[in-house]
């Protein structure tokens, strides 16, 4: 009877140890990334930024982002950190929401009236993509954003 009790103390001191390597090695897989969103023509506002893991969401579906973060606009670099992101492909885009309502106003057909830039800043001949924007997260990141106005 005393070995089969030490014998299931032994079973369970060994899965609470795989638990715990488990909910470790998670952690250190989470990276951070450290966005600078440049070249705000005002302080006017706030700045939004969304990380997205899925192009299907990329780039106006803000609530399909894997994370968003808003900060106060300011004509000086603005410093953002998106914590305990896993490893993935993702894309960021920044917009400088000058009125304040949450969200890139557009014209009536459909052309961006505030600023906005994505990871990688690449040129933009028509809406931002997915594909342009990528980047794959293994480690910690530091990327910035340039703002672009029409």
């Amino acid at each position: 009877m005393r070995a089969r009790t030490s014998q299931r103390a032994m079973i369970a001191l060994a899965v609470c140890g795989l638990v715990a390597l488990i909910t470790d090695s998670s952690r250190a897989l989470a990276n951070t990334i450290d966005v600078t969103v440049e070249g705000a023509r005002s302080s006017r506002g706030q700045i939004l930024i969304a990380l997205h893991d899925t192009p299907a969401s990329f780039p106006n579906r803000w609530s399909g982002a894997a994370a968003t973060l808003r900060v106060p606009a300011s004509q000086r670099p603005v410093v953002v950190t998106f914590s305990d992101v896993p490893p993935g492909i993702y894309a960021l885009i920044a917009v400088h929401d000058e009125d304040g309502d949450g969200q890139m106003t557009k014209s009536l057909i459909g052309l961006p009236q505030e600023g906005f830039g994505t990871s990688n800043n690449p040129g933009f001949l028509g809406p931002p993509r997915f594909r342009a924007a990528r980047f794959t997260l293994d480690s910690p990141a530091r990327l910035a954003i340039r703002m672009v106005y029409p």
